[in-house]
């Protein structure tokens, strides 16, 4: 956000390699310690599959027993209400996930005449992947949230119809804005490049049903076939253990977790990116790694819902091809037409308006001018 426009105060939580304060202009920055007896665990290299087991073991079990990031709840109150000594604020923005942001805006809320935004990156209660108590219990959050916030931010407009619809009358009083994610790089113009091997590659960890099983099963039979002679596939920032068929050690690389400088080299000297998230009958889906792709102006193979937003921004933006995750056939023929578009060096024309407005200040700048209204209300 705008540093002139807006006086900034972050508070966040404080990493084992970050300075507990920043200023930068208007943009205070205050890194603050969890000190939660129990904490989970973080996935940051690559692991033997025994121990990065029993590590999302215990963040389960660390989600649904006991109170998740207590500590730090605790030492952000104290914080905030520090710095509301000195200061008087007009906006309270929390973003999930996890919950404990939203828990920390609720309490201050209840004490303050700001306007609260709460940011949902995610679904909350209707997340698939949450075990039913874990659900229940973002679901009562949920309704606390709906009771006090003036504004819902969130990705995508299925996302936000979801909150509208479990808000019921509640929604009456709050306003519902998309703010996609974005890339914050320069669009890339290096439309000439091109590698001796079709390399496609993969940035980010996997979990759960997220994985490249299917990727890999249908880039197996291809290969068995010979029809991809001159192929290479990188998975890069990878902490799970992944399985590799025989036939494609020689093919594969896997790399543990890397920055993000890295990995926007990574992409860049990529002819191809890998998009994975399965469907699961819940909409809005992007994944912030698909804006990314779009700034690099790389092709895409995207392992996807078909029906939902993320392929339509990629139909729209002429960015590649998608398919369902579970649709092997659907995954050969796309991959197929890529190896085959690299080898003949045929040019791709993007859609570069429409990739320009997903830049994040483009993005942010639709949440400043929301800001404001909100303020003159």
């Amino acid at each position: 956000m705008d540093p002139e426009s807006f006086d900034i105060d972050v508070v966040t939580l404080l990493s084992d390699d970050a300075q507990p304060y920043e200023n930068n202009k208007n943009i205070r920055i205050f890194r603050v310690k969890d000190t939660s007896f129990f904490r989970p665990f973080r996935f940051l290299t690559r692991t033997n599959k025994v121990l990065h087991n029993a590590k999302a073991l215990w963040n389960i079990l660390l989600q649904n027993i006991f109170p998740e990031y207590d500590g730090w709840k605790k030492n952000v109150l104290k914080t905030i209400a520090s710095l509301q000594n000195d200061k008087h604020y007009d906006i309270i923005f929390s973003s999930y996930g996890p919950s404990a942001p939203h828990e920390i805006a609720l309490k201050i809320k209840k004490t303050s005449d700001a306007k609260w935004i709460a940011d949902m990156r995610d679904e909350m209660s209707l997340n698939p992947f949450l075990s039913p108590r874990k659900r229940k219990k973002l679901a009562q959050i949920e309704q606390l949230i709906f009771d006090n916030c003036d504004m819902i931010t969130s990705v995508s407009k299925p996302i936000l119809e979801d909150f509208k619809t479990l808000a019921r009358d509640k929604a009456e009083h709050i306003r519902f804005l998309e703010i996609r994610n974005g890339y914050d790089f320069p669009l890339r113009t290096h439309d000439s490049f091109r590698n001796d091997l079709f390399t496609i590659s993969h940035i980010g960890s996997f979990y759960g049903e997220r994985n490249p099983s299917n990727f890999l099963s249908a880039l197996s039979l291809l290969h068995k076939k010979a029809l991809l002679p001159s192929i290479r596939v990188n998975f890069i920032g990878i902490s799970k253990p992944i399985s590799i068929p025989d036939n494609l050690r020689s093919v594969v690389n896997v790399s543990s977790s890397v920055t993000h400088y890295d990995a926007l080299n990574a992409m860049e000297q990529s002819d191809a990116l890998l998009l994975i998230h399965p469907t699961t009958g819940n909409k809005g889906i992007y994944t912030g790694k698909l804006f990314e792709y779009l700034g690099m102006k790389k092709p895409i193979l995207a392992l996807i819902d078909p029906n939902d937003v993320a392929a339509d921004l990629i139909n729209h933006t002429n960015a590649g091809y998608s398919g369902d995750n579970s649709d092997i056939e659907t995954i050969q023929q796309n991959l197929l037409r890529l190896y085959h578009e690299w080898e003949a060096n045929t040019p791709r024309y993007f859609n570069i308006e429409l990739i320009q407005k997903h830049h994040r200040k483009e993005q942010i700048g639709r949440l400043e001018n929301s800001i404001i209204k909100l303020l003159h209300e």
